[in-house]
């Protein structure tokens, strides 16, 4: 294992290389830096969550990322996402037990660090379909919709407990076959498991299926997902997401079945959410959401993997975003408003995102 993630980094080192050859035979990288700044006033509803100024939290998901994407001649291509701050920078390179520093934290799986992604795809394709295997680290497959978009581009309070708990970033490869008709594909993924402490050091893994079907009038994400929690132990997620347009509205609805055991299967944790999104003229769109998450039983296990006041919790608000360029969706201005069970709490919330596209600048 040692052997094969030092192969995978020496890989990423050279991509500087990469980029000079793909520019060279006119594969030129599209690189982007995306800022955030939110103002995010919390209100709490139970006073054990505590009051005053908290920068985490006022800031909300104020960041930093970077963007790498390109090809190296028809085969080859490759993808880097860096979140290079939030408001808690130092979380994201250092390793923390208690308030000591234990080490960088770059090859931790339970934990997102400033490495989203870095992968590599070799991709064939003919009449047959297409095939792409890849390499690296990759967003695990989960059947929903609500990881289809960007982390910078996400509301946190407006967000489902697994997508704020869980690191869906992990090292691992996959393999796709996308369909003749281009609408479909299937993929296989193999990862480590946010279950373990160290990547592949803690032999726990993850495994994923996914169904993927992209039609003019909706998008289709299903999955089911073993992720190792313990040697022999697994969590099953069978989820499915779907995504439908009409004219300038589109409808979201994410169902998820979360299974530890196979006595009542589909009885032990579930979870829902659901939202609408109006789109103007591309330049507002106009946002409703709301989510739960149901524990059909008492299950000690629950509580080894979720946090007790996480369950039987639910959350519902709305936001606005604003893109006030001209024919560019570069820059976004938001406001956001939520209510939930978990935190209780009541927040509101104004930021500005900013695209800028380093390609652009150097094609003027």
């Amino acid at each position: 294992m040692k052997k094969f993630t030092v192969l995978i980094v020496a890989g990423f080192f050279c991509l500087p290389a990469l980029s000079q050859e793909s520019e060279s035979t006119g594969n030129v990288p599209e690189i982007a830096v995306v800022a955030r700044l939110d103002a995010n006033p919390v209100v709490p509803l139970y006073r054990p969550l505590g009051s005053g100024f908290d920068a985490s939290e006022f800031f909300g998901s104020s960041s930093l990322y970077t963007l790498i994407d390109g090809s190296v001649g028809d085969w080859f291509s490759y993808s880097v996402a860096n979140h290079w701050l939030s408001t808690d920078p130092a979380s994201l390179y250092k390793r923390f037990d208690g308030d000591d520093v234990v080490g960088a934290n770059l090859f931790y799986s339970d934990d997102v660090n400033w490495l989203d992604w870095a992968n590599v795809t070799f991709s064939l394709g003919g009449d047959w379909g297409g095939l792409d295997f890849t390499l690296g680290k990759d967003v695990t497959l989960l059947g929903s919709m609500e990881f289809e978009d960007y982390d910078f581009n996400c509301y946190e309070n407006l967000a489902s407990y697994f997508w704020r708990e869980y690191n869906v970033y992990q090292w691992g490869a996959s393999v796709r076959y996308t369909l003749p008709d281009e609408m479909n594909s299937l993929a296989f993924q193999w990862q480590a498991s946010p279950f373990g402490e160290r990547t592949f050091a803690s032999k726990l893994f993850n495994y994923s299926l996914q169904w993927r079907g992209e039609y003019d009038w909706g998008t289709f994400n299903w999955s089911t997902n073993f992720m190792q929690r313990d040697q022999n132990k697994y969590m099953n997620i069978i989820a499915l997401g779907q995504e439908f347009y009409a004219g300038d509205f589109t409808f979201r609805l994410d169902l998820a079945n979360r299974a530890f055991t196979t006595d009542n299967f589909f009885k032990q944790e579930s979870q829902f959410q659901a939202g609408v999104l109006y789109n103007i003229a591309d330049k507002v769109e106009i946002a409703l959401k709301g989510g739960l998450n149901h524990l059909g039983g008492d299950y000690d296990y629950l509580y080894d993997v979720i946090r007790p006041e996480v369950l039987n919790s639910w959350y519902a608000g709305g936001y606005v975003n604003w893109y006030p360029l001209k024919d560019s969706r570069d820059l976004k201005v938001h406001a956001t408003v939520s209510y939930g069970k978990w935190p209780y709490k009541c927040a509101m919330g104004l930021g500005i995102t900013y695209n800028f596209r380093l390609n652009n600048l150097f094609s003027k």
